[in-house]
């Protein structure tokens, strides 16, 4: 019951204006950890009210920010496929084949194992905190889960709906416009259908390929006036590249060269499907 201290720690936090600190206190103190944000349920707790290129923007923004490696998950899109975006964020769509919380615990899986990176997974999602706890139990691997609506409070509220995000998904038009008039002004709810986010998803995919922002390329790719945004400088002067960088890196190469694409692949022996696989398959033998 991991996520539920956490919550319950949360809520004290708020109580006593701490939250932000505290978290980001707890993050720093396990050093290279990385979080993967399932962007979907953390959109859901804030009532679908920010699109997912917002949400995109607002990772890339409180990463760089905070100094904190972070992987955003979505779900469709037309292949899966990783971006890099500034010095310490990724963005990853599970594609046609998985769903993003396979997609998930397949790189919680690879991160903890092959790179020894502590995870923090942020969902709220029942069927990716059932799956994760076996997978932790299954395989001892040090994977926390945080709660959306903390992730919702600590980067949405702040780096979400700025206005000229807001105009050019509304001069883009499409399904990220359909959203992009709630980013400015929260709204009560946003009904948000399937077919509304693969669309959503393959424009954004569209998006990073076809203009990928200065701030996609990874350390490696930088020119001597970017690498500033991807570096440490400790008191004596010296310029070194962070490991965390370097993690993403091989990330990103990892997603789109050689991560299985496969669901079996995508858990440990023995863990079942997630309810949305469940529906996905029901679905799939009915219409056979």
């Amino acid at each position: 019951m991991r996520w539920l201290a956490w919550l319950l720690c949360a809520a004290a936090a708020a109580a006593c204006g701490g939250t932000r600190g505290r978290l980001l206190h707890h993050l720093r103190a396990n050093q290279r950890a990385v979080l993967i944000i399932d962007g979907n349920n953390v959109r859901g707790a804030d009532c679908f009210a920010t699109s997912q290129e917002e949400m995109t923007c607002a990772v890339e923004a409180w990463s760089a920010a905070e100094g904190l490696p972070a992987i955003l998950m979505l779900d469709h899109g037309p292949e899966q496929r990783a971006w890099r975006r500034g010095a310490r964020s990724v963005v990853v769509l599970a594609g046609p084949t998985q769903t993003a919380d396979d997609v998930i615990v397949r790189d919680s899986l690879w991160l903890r194992h092959e790179r020894k990176c502590p995870v923090f997974v942020v969902t709220s999602d029942a069927g990716l905190i059932a799956r994760t706890r076996q997978y932790r139990a299954a395989t001892c691997a040090g994977v926390q889960l945080l709660p959306s609506s903390l992730f919702v409070e600590l980067v949405l509220r702040e780096y979400a709906g700025a206005e000229g995000g807001a105009a050019e998904g509304q001069d883009r038009g499409g399904a990220q416009g359909e959203h992009a008039k709630y980013g400015a002004v929260r709204r009560a709810r946003v009904k948000e259908s399937t077919g509304m986010r693969v669309r959503a998803a393959d424009e954004l995919s569209d998006h990073l390929s076809r203009v990928p922002p200065e701030s996609e390329l990874g350390v490696r790719d930088m020119d001597s006036s970017s690498v500033a945004a991807s570096v440490d400088i400790d008191v004596h002067g010296v310029v070194e590249i962070t490991e965390p960088c370097c993690v993403l890196d091989d990330y990103v190469d990892w997603v789109n060269e050689l991560a299985p694409r496969g669901r079996k692949h995508a858990d440990p022996v023995g863990l079942a499907p997630s309810p949305s696989m469940k529906r996905r398959l029901r679905r799939k033998r009915r219409r056979g």
